[in-house]
């Protein structure tokens, strides 16, 4: 990733079921989609466990 934001999504009922990622240029905007992503595929209670930006995000 190059100046964007990456956030990683999983369901807490079952951490090794479904579970979404994004990239985007803005915090905010990789945070909805991983969680958009996660719940798209089946997740129940999604949750963000992970995100990182590089440079502004």
């Amino acid at each position: 990733m190059k100046r964007a934001c990456a956030a990683l999504s999983v369901d807490m009922k079952n951490p090794c079921g479904p579970h979404g990622y994004a990239v985007a240029p803005k915090i905010s905007s990789s945070l909805n989609a991983a969680l958009k992503k996660c719940y798209e595929f089946g997740g129940k209670d999604c949750v963000i466990r992970a995100w990182a930006c590089d440079a502004k995000g």
